[in-house]
């Protein structure tokens, strides 16, 4: 069969889970035998995505790249841009830029950019002449319906893989022959908020990008610090920390933004047993440093890739219970409440006493290693299969 992704965004974005976990999926399809190709735009959720940051990217891959100067009449005014195309491990990838690729926000989703407009005319005419077996995209673009039904008029099906909870209007996804989503969470939000009904297939864990091969645990290691993943829970528990077990070193893995640029100097100076780590491509690099992981999400999550992840490295993990993550945690003892005053967009600081809970369980974890291993156990067994892997 042949399969074609494609979406604004971009697929090699690793502060993306979703790019990150359709990077996976495509990359096992070409491991058994299909043919894959790759349409993408240049949105990334990584604001510190430029043109050279792109091209350092796919000399990361170790594959040539071939850049094609072209000229195409948009609207009323001529244009040139370039196609970017190169072998991603057996996928046939392409990404498009323009004279205004990498400065166009993809929060807002600029409809008139010619980055935008060039996509979608590319868009159509690969439908047009691969004629994929299967369409498969993610994105709220409208303009994807239209695609979905190109797609559909050309003899082929089309799939929606939807992340996260984000969508208020189900008219997007009535164009597509299947909507994908990653827990039974996210199924059951969709059928009751739009009465759209998805079918659940959990992302696929690389382990070769995951699992570290050498491990010298060490650190409490907090990922992607914003403030819907809990920043001002985790800021709390750091200083309280600092202050009554100085001897817990604990590692920030940045994501699609910068410590610094989330908390204020006064308090990072504060937090003097807090180190940071630049977002990785491959997680394993922190992983082999991880003694404990705690996930303090504020928001519903519709999956939980850093429990399954710590899971497969043999590392305990802490959890708040919004969304997925209390499907993937099953032990009560660290899968933890955070008080519904603390919401995906607010800054507030937590009480001592709100953090007693959290405080204990690190505490335990980190002093007790057979109660670790049994809480691995645990998180092994939750129902997700966490040994999921690209050369199964």
């Amino acid at each position: 069969m042949r399969y074609l992704f494609s979406s604004p965004h971009s697929y090699l974005d690793y502060a993306s889970g979703a790019a990150i976990s359709t990077r996976s999926a495509l990359r096992a399809l070409v491991r058994q035998g299909e043919q894959v190709d790759v349409l993408c735009g240049t949105y990334f959720d990584d604001p510190q995505m430029n043109e050279r940051a792109f091209f350092r990217l796919l000399k990361s891959i170790g594959s040539p790249v071939k850049v094609t100067e072209l000229r195409l009449k948009d609207g009323a005014e001529p244009c040139s841009f370039r196609l970017v195309e190169f072998d991603d491990s057996g996928i046939n990838a392409s990404f498009l830029l323009a004279e205004d690729s990498f400065r166009a926000s993809s929060k807002f989703f600029p409809m008139k950019s010619i980055s935008n407009r060039l996509f979608f005319h590319f868009l159509n005419k690969k439908l047009d002449a691969l004629r994929p077996d299967v369409f498969a995209t993610y994105g709220g673009d409208p303009r994807l319906i239209l695609s979905a039904k190109r797609a559909k008029a050309n003899g082929g099906a089309s799939v929606f893989l939807l992340y996260n909870l984000a969508y208020s209007k189900r008219d997007l996804f009535l164009a597509f022959d299947k909507v994908v989503v990653p827990s039974e969470f996210a199924r059951r939000y969709y059928l009751d908020a739009l009465d759209v009904d998805s079918v659940v297939v959990p992302p696929l864990i690389e382990e070769e990008t995951v699992v570290a091969k050498e491990r010298t645990p060490q650190y409490l290691t907090f990922v992607n610090p914003t403030v819907e993943k809990g920043l001002y829970w985790f800021v709390g528990i750091a200083r309280t920390l600092r202050e009554t077990r100085p001897d817990i070193p604990i590692l920030i893995v940045e994501g699609r933004s910068q410590w610094r640029d989330l908390v204020p100097r006064r308090v990072r100076d504060e937090l003097t047993n807090v180190e940071v780590m630049r977002n990785v491509a491959e997680p394993r690099e922190f992983y082999a440093v991880t003694k404990l992981l705690i996930a303090p999400s504020l928001v519903e999550e519709t999956f939980g890739r850093v429990v399954v992840e710590a899971a497969m490295n043999g590392v305990p993990v802490v959890a708040s219970d919004r969304g997925a993550l209390a499907e993937l945690v099953a032990d009560s003892s660290v899968k933890l409440p955070i008080p519904r005053r603390f919401t995906p967009t607010g800054g507030k600081d937590p009480t001592l006493e709100e953090l007693r809970p959290w405080l204990d369980a690190i505490l335990a974890l980190w002093d007790d290693e057979r109660l670790s291993r049994e809480i691995v156990a645990g998180l092994s067994d939750g129902g997700f299969p966490v040994r999921a892997s690209a050369r199964r």
